[in-house]
């Protein structure tokens, strides 16, 4: 006869216990669900797909629940009427405290924001902005942009979002920037980012100009733009004379299409191209036409 074998796995127990917050003559709420997710399986995204049940209670505004200890998890705490809590990569011992929770209305985004080789980024300043146009009501269009910053693991979490449609970036020191796109958010939605918003190291142009210097030796001047956030506007990010060798190096550059314009020294375009540029370091040769030399 066949026979079935079953297999248990058992953890130690641990409590995680807060504070919940609500604000002056606002009754607390009387029940939390929660649930948790082992976050050592993927600590790149915010999915709770694979997410467990917790045992949760809450009294006098304490909430308690047990789950798994002596192992990171995620764990996301909901309450009627409120946007989730969420506690990412708790380090869960016998009793672990998360302090004060405040709770807020509306919808919830979540997500994270990192580097390279998906290494979390700690401090980055995360916006959500409303993309609005003329059709829609005035009040809509008045919705100010909302900012936070991402936690030591990278996370990042937003209550309290009125219902609409917005652009998430993200910023941080010596990176480029980091896009998400475009969301929609309605009231009360939980929404949770799939991917993380990925910020790449700042990259350096070297631009090699051939004939390195003009007809009446004089050097070359070498412009750098993008465009703006209006079709036809054009920024200038970089400027500068290329040395006698016809070299000109630009750092600290964004990550992102450029129009490169090589003037004489009348101030003349004698040249022009677009660049990518992806990150790292990008070296790009110009070669100025016979017939623009004077």
């Amino acid at each position: 006869a066949a026979t079935t074998q079953l297999t248990v796995a058992l953890w130690p127990a641990g409590t995680i216990i807060g504070k919940i917050e609500t604000g002056r003559n606002v009754e607390a709420p009387r029940s939390v669900v929660g649930t948790f997710v082992d976050a050592a399986t993927d600590r790149s995204s915010t999915d709770l797909a694979a997410e467990h049940a917790a045992s949760c209670t809450i009294e006098s505004r304490t909430w308690r629940c047990a789950v798994p200890a002596r192992r990171p998890l995620h764990l996301k705490l909901a309450v009627d009427d409120y946007a989730p809590l969420y506690f990412w990569d708790l380090d869960v011992r016998e009793i672990s405290d998360t302090g004060i929770n405040t709770l807020a209305r509306g919808g919830s985004l979540v997500g994270r924001v990192v580097g390279d080789a998906n290494r979390p980024i700690e401090n980055a300043n995360v916006r959500l902005d409303a993309v609005t146009s003329a059709h829609q009501p005035a009040a809509d269009r008045q919705i100010a942009g909302l900012r936070t910053r991402s936690d030591a693991k990278g996370y990042f979490h937003f209550v309290g979002v009125p219902s609409g449609r917005y652009r998430i970036t993200s910023t941080s020191k010596d990176r480029g920037d980091a896009s998400g796109g475009i969301v929609d958010v309605a009231d009360g939605q939980d929404l949770r980012l799939g991917e993380p918003l990925v910020h790449v190291s700042l990259a350096t142009l070297e631009v090699i100009i051939s004939p390195p210097m003009s007809k009446e030796q004089k050097r070359w001047t070498v412009r750098l733009r993008r465009p703006g956030e209006r079709m036809s506007e054009m920024v200038r990010v970089a400027e500068g004379r290329a040395g006698a060798d016809g070299v000109w190096t630009g750092a600290t550059l964004q990550p992102a299409t450029y129009l490169l314009t090589i003037l004489d020294d009348q101030e003349s375009e004698v040249a022009r191209q677009e660049v990518q540029v992806r990150g790292g370091s990008e070296r790009v040769l110009v070669t100025i036409a016979a017939i623009t030399m004077r």
